[in-house]
């Protein structure tokens, strides 16, 4: 190949032993202007993704994009107008990208100790305020609204939540006692920040249970958080539960946070009861109570990492987080760059229950507060650190231009950058396959070789192809401003997810293509039709569709 001897079996063996790797094989693809080197790949078949194992078949970005949390369909309800500060929700993001300097391991330990002596059994005592008014309500319901940023194509939230599905919903039950908010059973809606009366009888049913099985307070008013699984199952698979419950610990902190504040006496009883196919009772505050929250007892382990390295160490322990033995599928994932950034690693540690993880989300939405007041910032992760892992962060310095950022993108590497990082240790770079295919299995013959001519051919971007039409050059402006390129150096044959494009960069570039040029596109349409030709062909066609129709009505 390109006067080289390659020596395909010797790639092939050293791609098997790549970590996560079942079986290889590396082959010479022929192609119409020259011959490239490709790889393909098996992964082990105990292999399952470092960010969980759901659906995959499953178009991600168009599921995150339809929001499926948020419950929908419900009758206009009483407004509690928030009073968003755009500035604290970019400050609440997760950080995946931070400066190259070490975090001292006491720093982080002093304000977890100060978050368990906050985190009291009674907070408010018997003697805080009996009722809420609207304006308290208000106050506690904000903290889960939702906001819109100019940067972002999902909304906004202060706690994080897995992949952005929002799972945990919320819903409220009033007994009567604020003037203009009636009685009855409300769901809050996070991007009105409106309470809007629902019709699940499943989840009207647990607070009706509550007050049958004497429950404090049970026939007053309450804030309960329910895991909806169809927003989170098809993406996380048997992952699904630990992350919603996690998610309801940031959510329940939070809440108790302006509670504590406005002196409101409240009881956090944990449920984890199923309330019917689809939702599951997180757990309930029960208002006019004393009981406050005592999370479970969790351990905090701190890991870091020395500049160069790979893997992490625990300070002051023996134990090691060997990142480099992570299969090599996973070393193209948000995790695996954050990871690759951070110094520092939190693991809190305890039992495998219910309350343990809920418990671990709201220690760590209270401590990341702390640490964001000390310039440093967090990321939630979902891998479990050690053997009695609960909840990993990472943790990281980061400058005032991170902070005012209304996101941090992980921008991983692709497949093939991670394989070829690994490989040019052991191999010339003329025998560095240049793209790579996936496969569940290799193709064999009846005798059980290898069927190369089964095998489907990698895809690769030709040369260059300036756009020719005035929609492909629009096209083409709109990807440059998305990706920060320029123009010019962006080619109509490339495909948007080979030069800098990744899910959150295509829900930018189809909202601008919606709101400020006029296109009529889904997300999906963005997948079916990556490159600038294709797009513009449907485009093309939909707008000639739309124009035939205008004409016959």
């Amino acid at each position: 190949l390109n006067g080289y001897r390659v020596e395909l079996d010797e790639i092939a063996a050293k791609l098997t032993r790549l970590p996560g790797v079942d079986r290889a094989v590396a082959r010479i693809q022929q192609g119409d202007k020259h011959d490239r080197l490709v790889g393909y790949l098996v992964p082990s078949a105990d292999y399952t993704p470092l960010t969980g194992a759901g659906d995959p078949q499953l178009d991600k970005q168009a599921f995150l994009m339809s929001g499926h949390g948020v419950l929908e369909g419900t009758a206009p309800g009483t407004p509690l107008v928030p009073r968003t500060d755009p500035a604290a929700y970019t400050r609440a993001k997760s950080y995946r990208h931070f400066l190259p300097e070490d975090i001292d391991p006491a720093l982080p330990r002093k304000h977890f100790a100060e978050v368990l002596a906050t985190a009291t059994p009674a907070p408010n005592g018997t003697g805080g305020r009996a009722g809420l008014g609207v304006e308290d309500w208000t106050a506690v319901l904000e903290q889960l609204s939702a906001v819109s940023l100019p940067d972002r194509a999902l909304p906004k939230y202060r706690y994080p939540s897995a992949g952005s599905t929002y799972p945990v919903r919320t819903f409220v039950k009033l007994s009567g006692r604020t003037e203009g908010l009636g009685s009855g059973h409300f769901s809050y809606h996070p991007p009105t920040g409106e309470l809007r009366p629902h019709g699940l009888d499943a989840v009207a049913a647990f607070s009706a249970a509550g007050a049958a099985e004497g429950a404090e307070g049970g026939a007053g008013d309450e804030i309960q958080l329910v895991a909806y699984w169809p927003a989170i199952t098809p993406l996380y698979g048997d992952q699904a539960r630990r992350l919603a419950l996690l998610e309801a610990g940031h959510m329940l902190a939070l809440l108790t946070d302006v509670l504590d504040a406005r002196r409101i006496p409240y009881t956090v009883e944990l449920a984890d009861r199923e309330l019917d196919g689809d939702h599951t009772a997180v757990c309930r505050i029960v208002l006019g109570t004393s009981g406050g929250f005592e999370p479970s007892q969790l351990g905090l382990a701190c890991f870091l990492r020395e500049a160069g390295a790979v893997d992490y160490t625990e300070h002051e322990g023996s134990r090691r987080y060997a990142a480099g033995d992570l299969p090599v599928f996973d070393r193209a994932s948000d995790v695996w760059a954050v990871l690759r950034r951070a110094r520092c690693l939190l693991a809190l540690e305890g039992g495998e229950g219910a309350a343990e993880a809920v418990s671990a989300g709201f220690l760590f939405q209270r401590l990341s507060e702390r640490l964001r007041a000390e310039g440093l910032g967090t990321c939630p992760l979902g891998l479990q650190l050690t053997d009695r892992g609960v909840y990993t962060m990472a943790v990281g310095a980061v400058d005032e231009q991170a902070r005012a950022a209304s996101d941090s993108p992980a921008d991983p590497p692709t497949l093939t950058a991670a394989v070829t990082e690994e490989l040019a240790k052991a191999l010339p770079e003329y025998m560095l396959p240049s793209g790579y295919g996936v496969l569940d299995a290799l193709p064999l013959s009846a005798n059980g070789k290898l069927a190369a001519d089964r095998l489907p051919p990698v895809e690769f971007a030709g040369v260059h192809v300036a756009p020719a039409t005035e929609t492909e050059r629009a096209l083409a402006a709109a990807w440059a401003d998305i990706l920060g390129r320029p123009a010019e150096a962006i080619s109509t044959n490339d495909s948007f997810f080979s030069v800098g494009g990744n899910s959150l960069a295509a829900m930018k570039l189809v909202r601008l293509l919606q709101q400020d040029l006029g296109f009529e596109l889904k997300l999906r349409d963005l997948y079916r039709n990556d490159t600038i030709l294709k797009l513009a062909e449907h485009v093309g066609t939909a707008l000639t569709d739309a124009v035939r129709e205008e004409g016959e009505l």
